[in-house]
């Protein structure tokens, strides 16, 4: 059993024993994702018991409370983001040092406000426990929110509309044609695409008629909290079905060595037997030699065919194995090669398919 599965099942048992409560005073935010994975665990690997479903609050803050309640789990209502203050205004020295070496491409009378929304987006994510830096050099972003389930780049940008030049005529004649791009003081933004897992989710929020961009900040960070427990889960998933694999790799690996070893006793015992009644046949020849020899005349001198039955003692006494009990058991050497008939495609050097 892995120390996940210790962990896991600790808690199950914890919560049978305490009457289904589990209180844990105001963790540190590394102890507040250990235990948020565990639960996470216990409800992957189907340990709730039958009848009961789990829930836990202060996922964030406070004390993280673990419950074990009867009856089925209630329908979700739709969570309600905690709010998101923005700042009327923030001083230079006040902000994170990832929002103010942030450079986002609004104009000069957007860009007081698009800091104002980087700082509260940055607040709240160190409220929540996460991490706020600035993006790495192959990163694209403002900031960085990052979570154990992940690092999520957000970035801010101005819309802008095509308007006529009309600088770009010289006569008063003259039709205007050419176009600019104009900035619209509207601001989006958006979560930056990592990774095919989070496709398909909401990921951009800007200005609208009837909203401002400061207004969807709530969303925002809720999303970003979805998507951080979604990675977690993932990660438990991902982390169950490597112990399974190590698991179903080492019991191939225990049922190989058996029957390898089984296949090298069968071996041996029978070039053991062979050699023993080789041994027995050559003693019973030497026998029957030195009878031949007594009783009745040959022509080979005397002298070499007692040195003949003499050699041919030593040599059966040298492959009888009664002569070698201390060696008759020894336990083999096993190969990769020897070990890879009986795996059933596994690998014998790691828990991968071959």
């Amino acid at each position: 059993m892995s120390i996940l599965d210790d962990e896991v099942a600790s808690l199950v048992e914890q919560l049978r024993r305490d009457g289904g409560v589990l209180r844990f005073l105001n963790p540190e935010p590394q102890e507040r994702a250990r235990l948020r994975r565990l639960v996470h665990a216990v409800k992957a690997a189907g340990l709730v018991p039958p009848g009961h479903h789990l829930q836990h609050s202060g996922r964030d803050k406070g004390d993280l409370v673990v419950r074990l309640v009867q009856g089925d789990h209630p329908v979700h209502t739709r969570e309600i983001p905690a709010p998101v203050p923005v700042p009327d205004s923030v001083g230079e020295a006040e902000l994170h040092p990832a929002v103010r070496s942030a450079r986002p491409p609004v104009c000069d009378a957007c860009n007081a406000r698009a800091r104002r929304i980087l700082q509260a987006l940055a607040d709240a994510a160190q409220t929540h426990g996460y991490t706020v830096a600035a993006p790495a050099a192959d990163t694209r972003g403002d900031i960085v929110i990052s979570s154990d389930g992940g690092q999520f780049p957000l970035s801010l940008s101005e819309g802008t509309s095509e308007v006529l030049d009309a600088d770009s005529v010289r006569y008063a004649w003259q039709r205007v044609t050419a176009t600019k791009a104009n900035s619209t003081h509207q601001l989006d933004l958006r979560i930056e695409e990592r990774s095919w897992e989070h496709r398909g989710r909401r990921h951009q929020w800007g200005d609208r008629q009837r909203w401002t961009l400061e207004d969807k900040l709530p969303a925002v960070m809720h999303e970003i909290q979805q998507r951080a427990d979604a990675e977690i889960e993932r990660q438990h998933q991902r982390e169950l079905e490597a112990q399974r694999t190590q698991q179903a790799w080492q019991a191939a690996m225990e049922r190989a060595h058996r029957k390898a070893r089984e296949t090298h006793r069968v071996k041996a015992i029978q070039e053991q037997t062979e050699s023993w009644r080789l041994a027995v046949n050559i003693r019973d020849y030497c026998n029957a030699l030195e009878q031949r020899l007594r009783t009745e005349p040959t022509d080979s001198p005397a002298n070499a065919v007692s040195e003949w039955i003499e050699w041919a003692r030593e040599h059966a006494d040298s492959i009888d194995p009664l002569q070698h009990l201390s060696s008759l058991v020894e336990e083999p050497v096993i190969t990769s090669d020897e070990l890879r008939p009986h795996l059933g495609g596994w690998s014998p050097h790691g828990p991968h398919r071959q």
